[in-house]
């Protein structure tokens, strides 16, 4: 997982990696420091990420402090980098 944070005054931008090989079944939580349980959550894949974000059905499923949960419909054959905007 790697994440590279942009904080500001009641938001945090970050890009996390969800990789290929931390899919646990069609699961995967990643670190995103200031997230809460009550921030609203954007996320969109990269623009190089975006056709096997599609084809793999991801999408995050759940929140809570400091995590987000990404599911799938299919483990995505590469790592896909996933932008992240909370707003809190």
């Amino acid at each position: 997982i790697t994440d590279e944070n942009e904080s500001g005054e009641g938001r945090i931008a970050a890009s996390v990696t969800l990789s290929s090989s931390n899919w646990s079944g069609l699961s995967q939580s990643v670190v995103v420091e200031g997230v809460t349980a009550d921030s609203i959550i954007i996320v969109t894949p990269a623009p190089d990420s975006h056709e096997a974000y599609g084809e793999s059905g991801v999408y995050c499923s759940a929140q809570a402090y400091g995590t987000l949960t990404f599911k799938c419909s299919a483990v995505p054959s590469t790592n896909l980098i996933v932008n992240v905007l909370a707003l809190n």
